[in-house]
């Protein structure tokens, strides 16, 4: 087993093949200057701290990978023997619970036992104390943390969503301007709103078998949109952005619509909670992603088509009828991606919103959740 203490690594993984894998690999080692696509595919690359050929100690079976030094490297190396005198009854331990992890959580269960493995190989797991904070909201995402035990508070200032989020309120301002609401008042004075607004809001507790940072990660959302704070000690299973995007956007595609389902029903809860409704904006628009996974698609598609049904002959008027509208819906004429969708398009999708949100309350009103 090796642990890498100064430099980094990368980790390539060659496709079943009819030759022998060892005896392919002393033939690559024995040339001069092997080209690195001749051991396999790279699958990742990790920097100091990275632990690696622990997988084959465990299982006691073949190395199914091959890992090339970057740079120059300092290594840690633990030999079978010493191995097995100290850390393999720990590490051992740890592998039986990310695999029984695997095997429990619904969003794998349709996975072959090779994919199983290499999500097994790939989550790492941490823990921490009461009071740590495991996602800050405004931060940059960078993992999707599974809960293994315990519970963390999840919370939300609304008020920084619009300045913490700025590609998804171009989005909004684009695409939905009636989700922003021009009605900030109430009836109150200035001062009691604006004190209302910077409350930061306790959402919801999570516990064992939810995940954190998965509604950003699936809606490839660069920052926090809430932020994580664990209410007693919390183990986690953490896996990167990047085997996120190797093992489920590519591999299983039906376990990203099997976790926007999850992430669905959680944020029609979020929503139904929240106590200050004109600052919601982001949150209704990023549970409306989540309803209609291509519902920019669909409103670019039905604004190109009607620009081909109805050519606009006069380019200045075409012009400034376009700015005019744009000017309207608070959007930027120089944002060349910018969409006018259709009126009929932008209804359904907030109808269905409505309709999910109403659908929701009744349920919780029928099990006594809410009076």
């Amino acid at each position: 087993m090796y642990a890498t203490l100064k430099g980094s690594v990368s980790i390539y993984i060659l496709p079943e093949m009819e030759e022998n894998v060892c005896q392919y690999l002393d033939r690559v080692c024995s040339k001069p200057k092997p080209e690195r696509n001749l051991f396999g595919q790279h699958i990742f690359s990790q920097q100091e701290g990275f632990v690696f050929g622990d997988v084959a100690l465990i299982r006691d079976c073949t190395r199914t990978a091959s890992v090339l030094a970057d740079e120059e490297c300092d290594l840690l190396v633990l030999n079978r023997l010493l191995y097995n005198r100290t850390v393999r009854e720990v590490l051992n331990l740890e592998w039986q619970e990310k695999t029984q992890f695997v095997l429990r959580n619904p969003i794998f269960k349709e996975w072959s036992p090779k994919h199983r493995k290499q999500l097994v190989i790939s989550l790492r797991k941490e823990s921490y104390q009461f009071g740590a904070v495991i996602a800050r909201q405004g931060q940059p995402v960078q993992n999707i943390y599974f809960i293994l035990k315990g519970e963390v508070e999840v919370s939300m200032d609304l008020s920084l969503h619009k300045s913490q989020q700025p590609e998804l309120w171009t989005e909004i301002e684009s695409n939905f301007a009636e989700l922003i609401s021009t009605n900030r008042s109430n009836g109150k004075t200035a001062h009691h709103n604006r004190q209302r607004r910077s409350r930061v809001q306790k959402i919801s507790l999570l516990s064992s078998n939810e995940h954190i940072g998965s509604l950003e990660i699936v809606l490839d959302t660069r920052k926090h949109l809430d932020t994580t704070t664990v209410a007693g000690e919390v183990e986690l299973l953490v896996l990167d952005r990047k085997h996120y995007e190797r093992l489920l956007v590519k591999k299983h595609p039906q376990s990203v619509e099997s976790l926007k389902k999850e992430l669905t029903i959680r944020q029609l809860l979020v929503l139904s909670r929240l106590y200050h409704p004109t600052e919601t904006t982001v949150m209704k628009y990023v549970t409306m992603k989540l309803l209609n996974g291509d519902m920019s698609s669909k409103l670019t598609h039905q604004y190109h088509r009607q620009r081909r049904r109805h050519p606009v002959s006069n380019r200045y008027n075409e012009s400034e009828i376009s700015r005019k509208v744009r000017t309207r819906l608070h959007m930027n004429s120089k944002n060349t991606a910018a969409i006018i969708p259709g009126e009929n398009s932008k209804k359904m999708f907030l109808n269905q919103l409505e309709y999910e949100l109403q659908l929701l309350m009744i349920h919780l009103r029928k099990n006594g959740n809410i009076h």
